[in-house]
């Protein structure tokens, strides 16, 4: 990484970053304030809109004995932050062969047998940056109960950070990783729109469409898929088991009897 001085401005916080103190503009997220501090990143740092969670870090406050962790690129840097990135953990079952799992204890344990030590502190969850229960889908898994843990589980970011605190030198990320696969593949029942979708691709329904799309500029198609939102009233997608607020709403309809 190379260094370059920093322009000062009305509104400036000092941070730490690798034992270097930097002197950055306030309301700038930690990636924005390295870069801004001359830093060229190319690695730690991925989508930047906190969702790949390569960019995951710790740091400490002055007067504060804590150890804080945050994703860079969601953490606004703050007067006084010691920040230091973390690196990538290497995955316990590297190698193993999922397609001969089922989605069972035992099978987990094949391949993860450190589950077992599992203290049942919850640091993992303390220390997760997306807010994820790590601990009660660790304690999910080991009454075999998977849908739980697969629903708790659903919107994590694989950054690590549950493994680097676990005081029994665990792997949650990625074991909660494998429920998921399994579960998904096992017991989760494939939505039969899907199973007609993927027929109507192998049938080739889409083929004329699909070569449309081929020859359109990026702004042509950002228009169409704008429209599409539009006309279809698609919104964000839901994690599992999370209702919308027209989910919500439906409910309260058909309590009231109002859908018959």
């Amino acid at each position: 990484m190379s260094v370059q001085s920093t322009r000062k401005t009305d509104l400036m916080v000092r941070i730490v970053f690798r034992g270097i103190q930097y002197e950055i503009p306030e309301n700038l997220t930690v990636i924005q304030a390295l870069e801004h501090a001359g830093h060229v990143l190319t690695r730690g740092c991925g989508c930047r809109g906190g969702v790949c969670g390569a960019c995951v870090m710790a740091f400490r406050m002055p007067d504060d004995h804590r150890l804080h962790v945050g994703l860079a690129c969601q953490t606004v840097a703050v007067n006084g932050m010691d920040i230091q990135q973390l690196l990538y953990f290497p995955a316990t079952h590297r190698g193993a062969d999922l397609s001969r799992l089922k989605p069972r204890l035992s099978d987990l344990l094949s391949i993860h047998p450190e589950v077992a030590k599992c203290l049942g502190c919850y640091t993992c969850t303390k220390s997760c940056p997306q807010d994820i229960q790590v601990g009660e889908a660790m304690a999910a898994v080991l009454r075999e109960d998977w849908e739980v843990a697969y629903q708790i589980s659903f919107e994590c970011i694989m950054c690590g950070m549950c493994t680097s605190r676990c005081p029994a030198e665990l792997s949650p990320h990625q074991i909660l990783m494998v429920v998921r696969r399994l579960y998904g593949r096992d017991i989760l029942p494939m939505p039969e729109y899907l199973n007609q979708r993927l027929e109507e691709i192998r049938n080739g329904v889409f083929n004329d469409e699909l070569q449309e799309l081929r020859t359109m500029d990026n702004e042509a198609i950002r228009e169409r898929f704008q429209r599409y939102l539009e006309q279809s009233n698609v919104g964000p997608p839901k994690a599992p088991g999370k209702a919308g607020e027209e989910d919500i709403h439906r409910g309260e309809r058909r309590d009231r009897g109002d859908d018959e």
